[in-house]
This record gives structure tokens, sequence and C-alpha cells, in this order.
């Protein structure tokens, strides 16, 4: 069609994301069990104004989207009618550590992480365990007793150079 641009003519990137077979599935659907436990140990990192906790039950509300809302995918594509709440993932690393990717921290985006950066995370990222589908995928029940708060990060790099590229937070 004489109207249409040339794939990749308007800087959208036609290469596959999922090569070969798309086998994804979900955490709980898995069929490796051990898989399914060390899942229990990823915590998703959602805002304070995502997540509602009420003081008297301790019920968690949080408030999703689909991922075609928040990440712009094509209602036909696998996955786009998830639920999704959080804007990272960090891993329990002991038994008050969290490890993530240093640009969950990086607020404004320009590749470094300030002090003012650092405390505003930590004020603001809530840090949510049990945040998947089970076998039945419905939904799990989130309590207040899979929601943690950042106390400090303990150390953080973000460094994009060719040489040397680290990209953690230990929270």
């Amino acid at each position: 069609d004489p109207g249409e641009a040339p794939p990749g003519a308007l800087g959208i990137d036609e290469q596959a994301v999922v090569y070969g077979s798309d086998d994804r599935t979900e955490v709980g659907l898995h069929p490796d069990m051990l898989l399914r436990e060390a899942a229990d140990s990823v915590a998703l990192i959602a805002r304070s104004g995502d997540v509602r906790i009420d003081p008297s039950t301790g019920a968690v509300t949080l408030t999703t989207r689909t991922l075609t809302a928040s990440s712009g995918l094509c209602p036909g594509e696998r996955f786009a009618n998830e639920p999704t709440v959080g804007f990272c993932t960090a891993l329990l690393v002991g038994p008050a550590r969290m490890v993530t990717a240093g640009h969950c921290l990086d607020g404004d985006h320009n590749g470094t992480v300030s002090d003012t950066e650092r405390a505003s995370f930590c004020r603001d990222a809530n840090f949510v365990f049990d945040f998947q589908r089970g076998p039945s995928l419905a939904l799990g029940t989130v309590t207040s007793d899979d929601v943690f708060r950042c106390h400090r990060v303990v150390v953080d790099s973000l460094n994009s150079a060719a040489v040397g590229v680290s990209d953690y937070a230990i929270i």
C-alpha cells in the first residue's frame, strides 16, 4: 500500500521478543514444583497509592491495570489481559534484604540515582508477595502480612557504560 510506511520506518522494533515457540506459563501452572516454590521469594514493587490495607481486617486491595493498559500490549497478545500493579520486582535474598534492578530507583529516568531518589523510593515502595495466580488461575489473596516497606537502600549501582555495566540495588 503506497500510504503505508515500510517496517521499521516508524522506529518500531520489528524483532521478536520471544524466540521459538512461546512456552511462557503462569507460575502456578508450571510443572516444576521447585520453580513454583522459588517464586515465593519474588515480590512486586508497587507504589503506595496502589496498595491499600484495611487496618481492621488486614485485607489488601491492589489497584491493578491490564498489561494492555499499562504497557501498551495489543489486545490479542498473550497475557495482554493479565492484571499488573507493580513497576518492578525484587528477590528476597535474606531475612530483611531484597535485590532489585538499580533502574527501579531511577525516578527521573536519567540513568543515575540520587540521594533524593533513594529516599523517595523508600517512602513510596511497597514489596508485595503472593501476587500470582494459582493452579485455578485465580489471583491469590494478598494480606497485610505479604506487604513490606523499604527501610533503606543499602547499596545501589546504575552504570550503563560500555565497560562495567551494573544495574542493581540492595534494599
